[in-house]
């Protein structure tokens, strides 16, 4: 435990065990969230923070304070943590190469998704749980059976959209019960009681992290855009049943936050903004300006080509206000990062550097506010993985109670000659999947002449920002 008299305590839920939980989700392609704390244990991010929570879980009883109950109890059902037969184990080659590399440095990697299962059992004091049938089984021996139990499994699917992007997968109900309880957990950090700060207690200011949560798709009973429990308004009801009058959700990821925006309607308690690409057919086809309502429920929707001039416009002169008529107590930021000029949708164009001020400008500005900052969207790992060492690196320096000694990200020794884009990722056990970006330099993708920085065309008009002021009322 660090920072022990820093204004700030601070907070992640990371480990190797929930690294490799959550790269079971299949958009993860094996090793999104196994980047990311692979990149945090190799600048020594971890080292800074007051309080780490390794081992989450979260219970269905809390997964209920939002979600149905049928819809919970198909998405729990046992039988589904284990790899089924027919799934072929060519699928999970990739993770458990990432599982070897991972064992190499660090002895508490797991090697198979049986044994997470087996660490999280004991450390949550479960027994082995015996495979049930369930109407999702289909190991049935008589045919006829089998053809009706397949239809109501085809129906129940479809029901919950647990089928296209929302499949279910091998040990689907440990991944739940982890990555939920990875967000859910920060609000129980021992000894802590967290409660709105005033004045005089603002030594007491909180800032927590999960990157591998903000699942904002995930509607009360249906599964939506790779989301399934929506973690970030379970975690909205907590803080208000521990007080908290107003919160702010702020949404910064490239698909809007309808799964939120949804559940906090009619909320006078939660103010919800969401900043998103809104274009025809771009999921989830929602979040226009019309869809708003007041000053709690804001929709800034946002054209192809999104660039750092127009989120810094748009933060301070939208944003920022917005919040501050607000005035919330708690401040939840839903940092995606497939707006990222490099990631896989190529839609918009911010760098690592610009949604990274922006945030830490919104953090800074409300010092009554604890934050919690959670992951989201991002569809190029290696990318994805730079992007939250980086952003965490700069909220540890910004707020704790001493300027760390190092910026590894920028080169500062060489006067008059820029040396940034030299930077290289650190050597450490994931460093081969960054070999091909032009050998392991860790801003290739925002260098002028790289063969990975591809400009786009910016559809967003100067006067958008204008637009919104006038529909929002803000000064």
């Amino acid at each position: 435990m660090t920072n022990i008299n820093s204004m700030v305590k601070f907070a992640i839920s990371t480990s190797q065990f929930q690294s490799q939980v959550s790269d079971l989700l299949p958009c993860n392609k094996s090793l999104k969230s196994q980047l990311i704390w692979g990149l945090l244990k190799a600048y020594k991010l971890l080292d800074h923070f007051d309080y780490i929570i390794t081992d989450p879980s979260s219970s269905k009883e809390e997964m209920l304070q939002f979600h149905d109950k049928k819809y919970v109890e198909i998405l729990l059902d046992e039988s589904l943590n284990q790899l089924p037969n027919e799934v072929a184990e060519e699928k999970f080659e990739q993770w458990k190469h990432l599982s070897e590399l991972g064992k190499g440095d660090d002895p508490d990697a797991f090697l198979s998704p049986n044994d997470l299962l087996k660490y999280y059992n004991k450390y949550t004091n479960q027994c082995d749980i015996v495979r049930k049938r369930t109407v999702i089984d289909t190991d049935f021996e008589d045919e006829e059976e089998s053809h009706s139990s397949n239809e109501d499994q085809r129906s129940i699917l479809k029901e919950f959209n647990l089928e296209g992007d929302c499949p279910m997968f091998p040990f689907f109900p440990l991944y739940l019960k982890v990555i939920t309880g990875a967000t859910l957990k920060l609000l129980d950090i021992p000894g802590s009681d967290l409660r709105p700060l005033d004045i005089d207690s603002l030594s007491d200011r909180f800032i927590g992290m999960n990157w591998d949560g903000g699942r904002h798709h995930a509607m009360k009973r249906k599964a939506s855009g790779f989301c399934y429990i929506n973690d970030i308004v379970i975690l909205l009801q907590k803080l208000r049943k521990k007080g908290f009058k107003k919160i702010t959700y702020l949404d910064f990821d490239l698909h809007h936050g309808d799964g939120v925006e949804r559940a906090m309607l009619y909320s006078k308690n939660v103010q919800t903004i969401s900043l998103h690409l809104y274009e025809v057919g771009f999921f989830p086809c929602t979040g226009s300006l019309k869809e708003s309502r007041g000053t709690n429920t804001i929709n800034l929707p946002l054209m192809h080509g999104f660039n750092d001039k127009n989120l810094n416009e748009l933060t301070a002169q939208v944003v920022l206000p917005c919040i501050q008529k607000f005035e919330p107590e708690f401040i939840v930021i839903q940092c995606g990062s497939d707006g990222l000029i490099g990631d896989s949708f190529h839609e918009w164009q911010l760098s690592i550097r610009g949604l990274t001020h922006n945030i830490i400008k919104i953090i800074k500005q409300f010092p009554q506010c604890h934050v919690i900052l959670l992951g989201g969207g991002g569809y190029n790992p290696t990318l994805s993985s730079r992007f939250y060492s980086y952003l965490t690196w700069n909220v540890l320096n910004e707020f704790g109670s001493e300027h760390l000694l190092k910026n590894p990200f920028e080169d500062v020794h060489f006067q008059g000659k820029d040396t940034t884009y030299d930077i290289l990722i650190p050597d450490h056990p994931y460093n081969e999947f960054y070999g091909d970006e032009e050998h392991y330099k860790f801003w290739i993708y925002e260098q002028d002449g790289s063969s990975l920085y591809k400009p786009l065309k910016n559809d967003n008009k100067p006067s958008l920002v204008t637009k919104f002021r006038e529909h929002y009322q803000v000064d």
